[in-house]
């Protein structure tokens, strides 16, 4: 996980590119980790994209 401060508002992926509002990305990775614990596989979601 990096640090970062709170008025930092934007995440950027180093990896691909995808940017997004950090609440955004924040809120994707719940969702996969809560399809991940009941056993499903979510790749896209509307605004942006989820990583496997």
């Amino acid at each position: 996980m990096i640090d970062r401060e709170l008025s930092e508002r934007v995440h950027r992926c180093l990896e691909c590119g995808y940017e997004t509002n950090r609440d955004v990305a924040a809120a994707q990775v719940v969702l996969r980790r809560g399809y991940r614990a009941v056993g499903q596989i979510a790749v896209n979601f509307g605004e942006g994209k989820l990583h496997e």
